[in-house]
């Protein structure tokens, strides 16, 4: 799974010309940036996270969008409710998305997931990093972790170690592990041997598929076709 990192519909449409990426991630920075501030209101994040569910609802070539919740548990579940109608509403087969709700890696937010299960929607634990974590999400039933792969490398000396052993645990419970703050093409490269599930900022899309070797042998088997 290839995840566009961004808020902006315009970016997501831009992300999606390439069948490689099936869907998008936010977070409330995102969404902040792409309402056109630094801060957003809870009232109009909400409104935004519905803006983006209609969006994600009527475009096909999306199978999964992550929304992240904010607020207490009863928000949360305000939020999922309106965000699966909102799919609801653009007419969306509820079978063919996922509509996945990220929480914070707390003790308050893990109560949110059976019910979050129940109504429908995936549950992906964001900014883990350690295996306690991890495991605690797996046990309280969450489908998902992501990880800030870039940050852990830079702030943790011990960071593959650690990170070996998240792997050992999300794949003993067939969940998913979402790598993110990809920042460059190199910690894209090396995020690979961890996971094959990857968000990515828009920027980074377009030259995941360029690479000098292959760039030089297109060249030469261009030589043998004789132009009109």
């Amino acid at each position: 799974m290839i995840l566009v990192d961004t808020a902006a519909i315009g970016e997501i449409s831009v992300a999606l010309e390439n069948p490689a990426i099936c869907g998008f991630t936010t977070n409330p920075k995102l969404i902040a940036q792409a309402a056109g501030g630094d801060i957003i209101s809870a009232g109009d994040y909400r409104a935004f996270c519905e803006k983006l569910c209609r969006f994600a609802g009527a475009e096909r070539r999306i199978r999964h969008l992550m929304i992240q919740t904010i607020g207490s548990n009863a928000q949360t579940a305000d939020l999922a409710a309106a965000c699966l109608e909102q799919l609801a509403v653009a007419g969306s087969e509820t079978s063919l998305k996922s509509l996945w709700i990220k929480l914070p890696p707390g003790m308050k937010d893990l109560r949110c997931i059976e019910e979050l299960r129940r109504s429908g929607c995936k549950t992906l634990v964001t900014a883990v990093f350690t295996p306690s974590q991890a495991l605690m999400a797996m046990e309280s039933g969450a489908d998902g972790i992501a990880v800030y792969f870039g940050r852990l490398m830079k702030n943790d000396a011990e960071w593959d170690r650690r990170l070996k052993t998240i792997v050992e645990i999300v794949r003993a419970n067939n969940a998913l592990l979402l790598l993110a703050s990809l920042s460059m093409p190199a910690l894209i490269a090396q995020s690979l041997a961890y996971s094959r599930d990857i968000t990515v900022p828009p920027g980074l899309i377009p030259g995941l598929m360029d690479a000098p070797l292959s760039q030089a042998a297109m060249e030469e088997f261009s030589g043998f076709i004789e132009t009109d």
